[in-house]
């Protein structure tokens, strides 16, 4: 990977953030919310919720990683250089990551410690 293509796989990643910049602070305080309400609820069973946001954030990320080419009116057949591939994969994890973030607290809300 030359310098040239590490830093234009960091600007648009940087200027989707500026893009979605009232979104990624939504699901800021959402997260937060939500591991709060956790916190607050008793005793959660983290280490189980864990896991659930895990499977969740797996079952994104392969689901992003097909959906995510329509998105934006494309197709997996269009990637035809592997930074294609790379960034699909990395815009699909990125789904995948907060979803997980977003089930753990859920979870461990509604799991028992057995």
């Amino acid at each position: 990977m030359s310098m040239y293509e590490l830093w234009l796989a960091l600007n648009i990643v940087y200027e989707l953030a500026l893009v979605h910049m009232p979104t990624l602070i939504i699901l800021v305080v959402a997260i937060g919310f939500l591991f709060g309400i956790a916190a607050v609820k008793g005793s959660p069973a983290w280490g189980k919720g864990f896991r659930l946001g895990l499977a969740g954030g797996v079952v994104v990320t392969i689901a992003g990683f097909f959906f995510v080419p329509a998105m934006i009116d494309s197709s997996i057949g269009d990637l035809n250089y592997w930074v294609d591939w790379a960034n699909l994969l990395a815009v699909a994890a990125g789904f995948g990551a907060a979803a997980a973030v977003l089930l753990w607290p859920i979870g461990a809300m509604f799991c028992s410690h057995d």
